[in-house]
């Protein structure tokens, strides 16, 4: 079972990892967002930090790991969510554009 978490964030940590080296435009250019790559960055550190404390021999390691694997869930959006008006339209209305 420890195994199978390690794995688990071992690949976490990767992704992350790489999510955040795209949006420093290093693995791909267009693709720069400041923000962004700071909050994975972030998240990258602390699964790695959990996989370290995973590799501990610890009775306190396993829960600590497993503690720091939520956080990438709970992780704001950056991406704003629209606005439930902004799409709605009434039926038979007539929208002209703006001068």
């Amino acid at each position: 079972m420890r195994s199978a978490v390690a794995i688990l964030f071992l690949v976490e940590t990767c992704l992350y990892a790489v999510a955040s080296l795209t949006h420093a435009g290093l693995i791909l250019e267009g693709h720069e967002h400041r923000q962004a790559m700071i909050a994975e960055a972030v998240i990258s550190a602390v699964l790695l930090l959990g996989l370290i404390l995973l590799g501990l021999d610890r009775p306190w390691s396993r829960t600590a790991a497993i503690s720091a694997s939520p956080l990438p869930s709970s992780a704001p959006s950056s991406v704003p969510s629209p606005s439930p008006s902004a799409s709605v339209r009434k039926p038979g209305s007539i929208t002209s554009p703006m001068p």
